[in-house]
């Protein structure tokens, strides 16, 4: 009886859990079995979806809301350094931040990382900078200080233009003699 008893604990304890097994084999042979079966089955998934958004379409929108929400203050905390604030003013109101390049090369940096710049400002922008672990140049505004820094910037470059030089000087001018 006692030699029966230690079999069966050493049996047990050797032996994987059945977890671990479905997590050994899922491994192995999951992720290759569903890209298979999702490229052979694209339409009828397709249908699938478009059904169960119909019939779910609230869970749906929660869902969609829910990702988009934590995708977004994942990508702010992470470029915050902590909490999300303005690195400008120190605002920590998630619905009044943007993420700013910091050297205005946001055009070229959309390009690189494939995101059309009419998305750049919501979840696809997000989701392509946490797939591309979180690139540096990249800071926190609120919409205020971006739109100060981006004011800022045309004017420099608008001072570049002689002729709008010229003609700034004529009104300084004009307004000061009157």
């Amino acid at each position: 009886m006692i030699l029966k008893s230690i079999l069966l604990i050493m049996v047990m304890v050797m032996a994987k859990s059945k977890k671990d097994i479905n997590q050994d084999y899922h491994k192995k042979h999951g992720l290759e079995y569903h890209r298979e079966y999702r490229g052979k089955n694209r339409d009828k998934r397709r249908k699938w979806n478009k059904e169960w958004i119909e019939n779910n379409r609230d869970k749906y929108n929660a869902s969609k809301y829910l990702y988009r929400d934590r995708l977004k203050l994942e990508v702010l905390t992470h470029y915050s350094k902590g909490k999300p604030k303005c690195a400008i003013c120190g605002m920590d109101d998630i619905d009044c931040l943007v993420l700013d390049h910091i050297n205005n090369n946001g055009s070229e940096h959309r390009k690189s990382i494939k995101v059309s710049s009419r998305a750049s400002s919501g979840v696809s922008m997000h989701a392509a900078l946490k797939r591309e672990g979180f690139p540096e140049g990249l800071q926190v505004l609120c919409a205020n200080c971006n739109t100060k820094k981006q004011i800022e910037l045309c004017r420099k470059e608008r001072l570049k233009n002689p002729v709008y030089k010229e003609r700034l000087e004529c009104d300084v001018d004009d307004t000061a003699a009157a």
